[in-house]
């Protein structure tokens, strides 16, 4: 599958894509590139990226970081000064590869030095194949999650599933969360597909992981369309992230982005269950188990409300949060404090 979209960018999704990247790079002619790499992913991806800006003639430096702790203003600068360093500008590229955090990063630093190079995104994990690195959102963490960003498009974002076989399940379940959330959000046969192959998505040879994918990232791609500075319909790709976001801040980004989002995805289905009557918060919870992903608050439900108080969306000291309204509709809501504690101590319980 490809994409070529005004917003999203150019996307190439398809097994042994890896392989095609020296001819896609050619297309941006970079004037050199700084490849800001995923400390866990395996040499032989970054072995493939790197062969392909030399058969590009791109001369490039790589700087390696892993986790959430790369998404900080002191990474950024550190990237900044390697770009000044080696000479760069806005012909240059910055490539980012790994998982969401890198591309998160990437995207940032290539939006803000000398206000914007080339950029170009080659996801290695499921939850950057299918959200972090599609629709242009970048971002570092400052007191919460994300809190200084930009929006901005990238070049091209290459996904190659085949980059999936590396990874452990718990990184494979991270990543179906929010597919699971897109599927609640957005996209109803997605979840109904989610739950007919169930645990198998796990496998990353599963054909119909491939499928999966495509649906994810298709239908992220139409809504940011819609919507590109996250103030409408997208915000709703934004379902089960205020508290996983908060998760994330409290356990010092221990818990695993996609593990906090499927924590939050029920608190959310649940507080919308009391608030609008949504009626499928079993049905999501039951599905996220049988993913392996957990569905119970593993710390104390009062620092995560306060933690979700600094979420992008509240306002003024009160809280809002995305809530299902229907499969596939979603709207912000402004949220009693009271009732996210009460369900969230239900969930520690």
């Amino acid at each position: 599958m490809e994409i070529e979209d005004p917003i999203s960018g150019r996307i190439v999704l398809r097994r042994g894509s890896l392989a095609d990247l020296a001819r896609e790079i050619e297309k941006l002619s970079p004037q050199g590139a700084l490849v800001l790499a995923d400390r866990g992913i395996e040499d032989s991806w970054l072995s493939h990226v790197e062969r392909a800006l030399d058969g590009a003639g791109v001369e490039h430096v790589v700087m390696r970081m892993g986790g959430e702790s790369c998404k900080s203003l002191e990474w950024a600068k550190a990237a900044w000064e390697a770009m000044a360093d080696m000479g760069l500008g806005r012909k240059s590229a910055t490539v980012g590869v790994g998982g969401g955090a890198v591309c998160d990063l990437a995207g940032f630093v290539a939006s803000t030095y000398m206000r914007g190079t080339l950029l170009a995104l080659v996801p290695t994990t499921l939850l950057a194949q299918v959200d972090a690195s599609i629709g242009g959102k970048n971002g570092v963490n400052l007191t919460g999650k994300n809190l200084v960003g930009t929006f901005y498009r990238p070049d091209l974002v290459l996904i190659d599933p085949d980059t999936l076989s590396t990874l452990p399940r718990e990184e494979m379940a991270s990543g179906l969360a929010e597919v699971v959330k897109c599927g609640v959000a957005c996209d109803p046969p997605l979840l109904s597909l989610v739950e007919s192959v169930g645990a198998g998505l796990l496998d990353p040879s599963r054909e119909e992981l491939d499928l999966v994918i495509q649906r994810a990232v298709a239908a992220k791609v139409s809504v940011v369309r819609r919507d590109w500075r996250d103030l409408g319909p997208r915000m709703r790709l934004n379902l089960g992230h205020t508290v996983g976001h908060a998760i994330e801040a409290v356990s010092g980004y221990s818990i695993r982005h996609g593990h906090a989002v499927a924590i939050g995805l029920v608190a959310a289905c649940r507080v919308a269950e009391r608030l609008l009557g949504f009626e499928h918060a079993e049905r999501v919870e039951r599905l996220l188990a049988r993913l392996g992903l957990p569905t119970g608050l593993p710390l104390p439900p009062g620092e995560v409300v306060r933690a979700a108080l600094l979420d992008k969306k509240s306002w003024l000291g009160r809280l809002a949060m995305v809530l299902p309204e229907d499969l596939g509709s979603a709207t912000v809501r402004r949220v009693p404090e009271e009732v996210l504690l009460e369900v969230l101590e239900g969930m520690a319980n």
